[in-house]
């Protein structure tokens, strides 16, 4: 009953918050539209010929979405209630949704560009690429065609001169901070992150390649044979499989459905963490628990140490120092994910089983707005039904993607109530001005932040 209360309030609030914001939401929306479809057009104009620039401008294209995308989740701070909770204030120190935009580009946006890569979602921009080819160049469209995340190499150039200029844009902005360089800043930072993660999602998946055509790989799939035959044919009720049958449903169908229907929606969600405290929740929530105040205590003393002391001198010169303040600057950026994701399991079970109904439940409605927009243009040829495809896609867009950032937002913001209030008391400290914890649940210290060692 608690869940299907919680699944009714973030549907009600995720519509209330959308109606509210929509022309914010659908300005960035259109303009990240319209930036992407622009670099796939140009991609495909330049062609094979110029693979370099034509890649570089596909991860631009990609990269100005993402920015979009961080942008229409941070125009819903202004209506989140956590960011005015006292008790939540003290709870979450510095936790808070109005960050300037440039801070939160450059470090917001970076997780979301590397779930991008990694959750397939850049492969299905060159599905876009492809069907763009098809209707400039024709049935010869595969020669022409100049996005291939086989050809790594060029991402993998790619990156590595975004870093440079990263580098060189930073050491500027340092020097004479302005608009124009902390805008480079930001964009190349984004081609840094994407190049990389596609050059490492393609060289898994040859990875992946290389192991299928071993004899290792024969003698897996002879023992997943030999498990099956091994197991009873008993027909399961319900189902009306036989048990090998069941499992090999389960392992090939069910688990590979749930990257999309449960994990998907659950990292999303925790991405917004990377949006709405990029910079605070990497020092927030540590210690909240007995064990995690016991490893602490203890790694202060392995720090203090003959042997930590050590180890803190040998990073803070050479080249450990060059690989430190680099792994601090990604755990800058990425740890907000798995704070995010700890937010969301302090929130409850009955909180995120909700969330994940109603994120399918937007998915459904989506399904059936595009099913009604294609039966309405009717039957049509196929080069027809191929030009005017984006176009259909464009209205269900705009507002399924809409509705599910307000969504995100919407249960971030409750996620972080019940984390801070307790699951069942969600309800009264939306509708409170002031919550005050109970004593049995005291509010737990915020840990500082180590510093860096020192050069």
């Amino acid at each position: 009953m608690r869940a299907l209360i919680e699944y009714v309030e973030l549907l009600r609030g995720t519509v209330a918050l959308w109606w509210r914001f929509f022309p914010v939401l659908g300005f960035w929306f259109l303009i990240g539209w319209a930036l992407r479809e622009f670099a796939i057009q140009a991609t495909v104009v330049l062609g094979a010929k110029n693979a370099v620039p034509a890649n570089l401008i596909f991860v631009l294209g990609l990269v100005a979405w993402v920015i979009c995308l961080v942008l229409m989740i941070a125009s819903l701070g202004p209506a989140l209630r956590f960011d005015k909770n006292p008790s939540l204030k003290a709870q979450f120190a510095g936790l808070s949704s109005q960050h300037s935009r440039q801070d939160l580009l450059a470090h917001g946006a970076t997780p979301f560009l590397a779930v991008y890569a990694l959750g397939g979602f850049a492969a299905e921009q060159v599905g876009e690429v492809q069907r763009s080819a098809l209707l400039w160049l024709g049935p010869d469209f595969v020669v022409f065609q100049p996005v291939r995340f086989e050809q790594w190499p060029t991402y993998l150039g790619i990156l590595v001169v975004a870093w440079i200029l990263l580098r060189l844009i930073g050491l500027l902005h340092a020097r004479r901070p302005n608009t124009l360089t902390g805008i480079g800043q930001v964009i190349a930072k984004g081609t840094v992150v994407l190049s990389a993660f596609i050059v490492v999602t393609e060289l898994l998946r040859r990875a992946g390649d290389w192991i299928t055509t071993r004899v290792l790989w024969d003698w897996v799939q002879a023992a997943w044979r030999g498990l099956l035959d091994v197991l009873p044919d008993w027909r399961l009720p319900l189902i009306d499989l036989t048990l090998p049958a069941a499992l090999e449903q389960f392992v090939f169908t069910v688990i590979p459905g749930a990257f999309g229907a449960v994990l998907m929606p659950l990292t999303w969600l925790a991405l917004t963490a990377c949006v709405f405290g990029w910079r605070d929740l990497t020092s927030n929530l540590l210690g909240t628990s007995e064990t995690e105040r016991a490893l602490l205590t203890r790694g202060d003393r392995v720090a203090a140490s003959r042997i930590g002391q050590r180890v803190r001198g040998a990073f803070a010169a050479g080249p450990l120092r060059f690989a430190w303040r680099q792994a601090q600057g990604l755990a800058e950026d990425y740890l907000p994910l798995g704070q995010g994701v700890r937010i969301i399991a302090r929130a409850g079970a009955h909180f995120v089983a909700a969330y994940l109904v109603a994120s399918a439940t937007l998915a459904l409605l989506e399904r059936g707005f595009q099913v009604a927009l294609r039966e309405l243009y009717g039957p049509q040829g196929l080069v027809s039904q191929m030009v005017a495809d984006p176009f259909l896609r464009l209205p269900t867009a705009l507002v399924f993607t809409t509705l599910s950032v307000a969504l995100y937002a919407r249960a971030f913001d409750r996620a972080i109530l019940a984390a801070g209030v307790g699951s069942g008391r969600v309800e009264s400290a939306e509708s409170e001005d002031e919550v005050t914890p109970s004593p049995s649940e005291p509010v737990p210290a915020t840990r500082a932040a180590e510093p860096p060692p020192a050069a």
